[in-house]
C-alpha cells in the first residue's frame, strides 16, 4: 500500500509431456504343437526403465489366418509378461503387440518379425506278431508326438515286402488315439514278411514324418 506501484497480473501455459515407451518382443525356438512362451517387456524409452502394472494387447497369428492368443495381458512387476501359445501349424507366426496412451504414458505397438515353427518330432513303433498258415498276423502301430500326444491328422501307410496290398489309413482330425490296429490276412503260404509303416502329415501340418519296419513270419 502506498508503493507507487500499478499491480499486474499475466498468464502462460507450460506442459508435462507424457513419457515415452517401447514395447521388446523375445521369442525364439517354436515348435509346433507344444506350448511356446513369448516375452514382451514394456520399457520407458526416457530413462530405459520397465514399466510396471500396465495392460498391453496381444494377437498372435500364423500365417494361414489361425490365431493362436488375442487378449490383454498385464505386465508384472518387472515390466514383463509371458505369453503361452500353441502353433497348430508349421511355417511362420506373427505377434502384435500394442499399449494404450495412458495419463503418464504415450501409445506404443510393437510388430514381431516373422517367427518360423519347426515341425514336432513324432515317434512311431510297429511290431507284428508271427502266425500260421491260414492265421492272422496281429500288427500294431503306435504313434505320438515328442511329447506323447496323438497326432491329429495325416496318413498311416503299411507296406508289405510280399507283395501284399499296401494298407493306408487316414488319421481323423481331431484323433484321440495313439494305437492303430491292423490284421494282416495273406498267409495261404508260408514266408517270413516285412511290414513297413509310414506316417505322411499333412502339408504344413506341423509334424515330422516317421518310418519304421518290423519282422514277422508266416509258419
Amino acid at each position: 500500500e502506498h508503493s507507487g506501484y500499478d499491480p499486474i497480473e499475466k498468464t502462460d501455459d507450460f506442459n508435462v509431456a507424457k513419457l515415452d515407451t517401447n514395447i521388446t518382443i523375445d521369442v525364439s525356438d517354436v515348435v509346433a504343437h507344444q506350448e511356446n512362451n513369448v516375452t514382451l517387456t514394456l520399457v520407458n524409452v526416457n530413462d530405459s526403465k520397465v514399466i510396471p502394472g500396465e495392460e498391453l494387447s496381444v494377437v498372435i497369428k500364423d500365417e494361414f489366418g489361425n490365431e493362436l492368443f488375442n487378449g490383454p495381458v498385464p505386465t508384472g512387476p518387472d515390466g514383463s509378461v509371458n505369453v503361452p501359445f500353441v502353433p497348430v501349424t508349421d511355417g511362420k507366426i506373427n505377434i502384435t503387440v500394442s499399449f494404450a496412451e495412458t495419463d503418464e504414458y504415450l501409445s506404443s505397438t510393437n510388430r514381431s518379425d516373422d517367427v518360423e515353427v519347426a515341425n514336432i518330432k513324432t515317434d512311431l513303433n510297429v511290431s507284428a506278431v508271427d502266425t500260421r498258415i491260414n492265421g492272422t498276423s496281429d500288427i500294431t502301430v503306435n504313434l505320438t508326438d515328442a511329447n506323447g500326444n496323438p497326432v491329429n491328422n495325416g496318413t498311416i501307410r503299411l507296406h508289405f515286402s510280399d507283395g501284399t496290398p499296401d494298407v493306408v489309413f487316414t488319421i481323423p482330425d481331431g484323433n484321440t488315439a495313439t494305437e492303430f490296429p491292423f490284421e494282416f490276412t495273406n498267409t495261404t503260404v508260408g514266408k517270413d514278411v516285412t511290414v513297413t509303416a509310414t506316417f505322411v502329415p499333412e502339408e504344413h501340418s506341423g509334424y515330422d514324418p516317421i518310418e519304421k519296419t518290423d519282422d514277422f513270419n508266416v509258419a
